[in-house]
């Protein structure tokens, strides 16, 4: 497994490590505050092949006092196109 480790201007000094695993084909994204606490952490699927774009959109903030339902449904929803 190979390890790169890189910081984001903007993010407040979070250490960010990406570590592929090649015989999983799998890539992990993990950052760490300066106290070393784990405050993101994410896994992708890497192939060989070609893929179509995947539109990214922010995850909605929704106020906790909200319908339940509707939360969820939020998530369901796919993105609206501009």
């Amino acid at each position: 497994m190979t390890a790169t480790q890189f910081t984001v201007p903007g993010l407040g000094g979070i250490t960010f490590t990406a570590s592929y695993d090649p015989e999983l084909a799998w890539l992990t994204l993990e950052g760490h505050d300066g106290d070393n606490g784990l405050v993101s952490a994410s896994g992708f699927s890497i192939t060989p092949d070609p893929i179509d774009p995947i539109t990214i959109t922010p995850e909605p903030v929704v106020d906790t006092d909200d319908d339940p339902l509707a939360v969820a449904q939020q998530h369901l929803d796919p993105p609206e196109e501009p």
